[in-house]
């Protein structure tokens, strides 16, 4: 426990995102920020969201689905990540899991999806979207388009 929180529930821990070791059904919020991108599998991760979450819990998760070697460089677009072809889940840090796909992987988890904010969105043209490998080259237009999103979740009952 961290002693300047003086009473208040709040515990630190480092442990495996996918692994917490929190009791089950013990949390009334969780929250992340720029960080469910980043996991070989996020699926694993937003299952023990779910384990450790009491039914109507809330949540908050930011996502950047950018590809972040474009923020140091202007000759990198934001979804050049996506032109790579690799069975790895890591590609150039990220796993290139789509933010708006993060709304069906929340609610099959057991999650009501509030709100999606979506926090940075740029046009995809047919010819960027022509160079991408698969499935990227499929999905429409207006899921490549949304690059970050903040998600507002509820924990349906059981």
């Amino acid at each position: 426990k961290v002693d300047a929180l003086k009473g208040f529930p709040l515990e630190y821990r480092n442990t495996s995102a996918d692994a917490t070791g929190v009791e089950s059904a013990s949390v009334g919020c969780t929250t992340s920020n720029s960080f469910l991108e980043h996991v070989p599998d996020p699926d694993a991760v937003i299952e023990e969201i779910a384990r450790i979450s009491k039914p109507g819990a809330i949540g908050v998760h930011a996502i950047d689905g950018v590809d972040h070697r474009s923020y140091p460089s202007r000759t990198i677009g934001p979804l050049d990540f996506l032109t790579v072809d690799s069975k790895e889940p890591i590609v150039f840090g990220c796993n290139r899991v789509r933010p708006l796909d993060f709304i069906e992987r929340f609610e099959r988890h057991g999650f009501e999806v509030l709100k999606c904010l979506v926090t940075r969105e740029e046009p995809v043209s047919e010819r960027v979207r022509s160079k991408m490998v698969e499935p990227y080259r499929s999905m429409s237009l207006e899921t490549l388009a949304a690059l970050g999103v903040r998600l507002s979740i509820r924990k349906r009952d059981a």
